[in-house]
């Protein structure tokens, strides 16, 4: 999908979900990893690579301190009082919504809705994406003025307390600093960050 298309869809998506407009739409994208599988989590070397298909949130504040979340992918709904977020049932899709949603704490509620053309399941980090996305527009909501390893950390973090994954830093590195047409060196020792020029074959 297009991001042009990716955005007309996510906000039309979120005007059937909530019967108004969005107030922004943020996305973060999927990933392939060309060399270090397994190693993220034992403080290696990785090379990921952001691809062209992404996870997509249109969002919008709310007053009252609750997070409502709606999933094209999934056709399904879900919310919670921030002040109660907790984990749900193990592989439930809100609870990297309301994981992220807990790490970042933001003063007020939020309407969000998710809108992807990522595969489930198919190991191209669909769920990291959907942390990074919605935190992205978390920040920049209500201005926390979190930095971009911020937010990754704290996507992370939120799988390992929420989705019950204690996974590594690559997926949702990838999702943040990935750049169109390089990969990513990622020593996740001490988290430094390269990016390689990756072109297509002519």
């Amino acid at each position: 999908m297009e991001a042009e298309d990716a955005v007309r869809a996510a906000d039309s998506a979120f005007r059937a979900a909530f019967g108004e407009a969005p107030e922004g739409v943020w996305m973060a994208p999927g990933r392939v990893n060309l060399i270090g599988e397994h190693t993220d989590y034992q403080f290696g070397l990785c090379l990921p690579m952001a691809i062209d298909r992404q996870v997509v949130a249109a969002a919008r504040r709310r007053g009252d301190g609750r997070l409502r979340a709606y999933s094209m992918a999934v056709n399904d709904a879900a919310e919670a009082a921030l002040s109660e977020l907790e984990p749900g049932p193990r592989g439930d899709w809100f609870n990297y919504v309301a994981g992220v949603a807990a790490e970042l704490q933001p003063p007020g509620g939020l309407d969000l809705c998710l809108v992807s053309d990522l595969p489930l399941g198919a190991g191209l980090s669909s769920s990291a994406a959907l942390e990074v996305a919605t935190a992205v527009a978390i920040n920049e909501l209500w201005d926390l003025g979190r930095q971009s390893r911020e937010l990754a950390l704290a996507a992370q973090r939120a799988e390992h307390r929420f989705a019950g994954a204690q996974c590594g830093i690559m997926d949702q590195f990838a999702a943040v600093f990935g750049q169109h047409s390089h990969a990513l060196l990622l020593d996740t020792l001490d988290q430094t960050i390269h990016a390689i020029p990756f072109a297509k074959a002519a």
